[in-house]
């Protein structure tokens, strides 16, 4: 992964799938954001106002404009992060592996984050970005939606877990945390233990 300084210098949208195009170091480098949510059984990409409304989420967040207005940011300039197969404007979540199973390392919580479905809690491990999720969202047909129960739970273990609500997670930033990789339904996740 790169990390670079880049300039919007075009945005297309055909179909729902937009693109990004941002010069840095005399390279051009595409950022794809879908508004669309593929469809496993049929095969393609279905309308998702979800999807549409996380977009919309990332214009704001990155832009400061609405996605209807996305050309108005061309000049922006901004981090990218270039990957072998694709470009982003945050840092993905590397996956452990089976290689990774049963490893534990002491590290500390670079930030956390709460959303409409989950509790982010992000760390290092073996010096690459990760993160923990506590969700709350159900699957109906091909959307999540909140539920607003498990969210009361979620924040009540978030709490237990680690000695403060989740509106002062921020004092959480920087305390140490024991993380052991753990096997559940065919794929592998980090278990925090709060250290402090």
């Amino acid at each position: 992964m790169e990390k670079l300084e880049g300039k919007l210098v075009d945005v297309t949208e055909i179909d729902g799938k937009i693109n990004l195009l941002f010069l840095a170091n005399d390279r051009v480098y595409e950022v794809g954001w879908n508004k669309k949510a593929y469809d496993s059984t049929l095969g393609q990409f279905i309308e998702s106002e979800q999807k549409e409304a996380q977009v919309e989420e990332w214009a704001q967040n990155y832009f400061k404009c609405s996605v209807d207005n996305l050309k108005d940011a061309i000049g922006t300039v901004c981090p990218i992060y270039s990957y072998d197969t694709y470009c982003s404007l945050w840092e993905s979540q590397v996956k452990f592996t089976k290689d990774d199973n049963r490893k534990n390392e002491v590290t500390t919580i670079d930030e956390i984050d709460v959303t409409e479905d989950a509790i982010y809690i992000y760390y290092k491990f073996d010096g690459q970005k990760h993160r923990s999720r506590m969700g709350y969202s159900t699957k109906v047909g091909n959307e999540f939606y909140q539920n607003p129960i498990k969210k009361k739970k979620q924040f009540a273990n978030f709490q237990d877990k680690y000695g403060v609500p989740v509106e002062e997670k921020d004092k959480l930033i920087g305390k140490k945390i024991k993380v052991t990789v753990k096997k559940a339904f065919n794929s592998y996740y980090g278990d925090i233990t709060y250290l402090e």
